[in-house]
């Protein structure tokens, strides 16, 4: 959150949450999933292909009643 709001909605004017969430899911696709992450060293779209692979189950479907 805090690389999306120091680097993304510091110069961005708010005109609607809907405007927003749509330029800042483009402004990921061009620009911040497509880095290698420096901690991970690992590029974040391409984690997050593999693990849509791979989805957890639903942690609410095994809960006992």
């Amino acid at each position: 959150m805090k690389y999306v709001k120091q680097n993304f909605a510091r110069h961005r004017m708010f005109v609607s949450v809907d405007k927003l969430n749509e330029e800042c899911l483009s402004w990921l696709d061009r620009t911040g999933n497509t880095l290698v992450h420096h901690t991970t060293k690992k590029i974040p779209a391409e984690v997050f292909a593999i693990e849509k692979q791979h989805p957890s189950p639903d942690p609410r479907k095994n809960k006992i009643s």
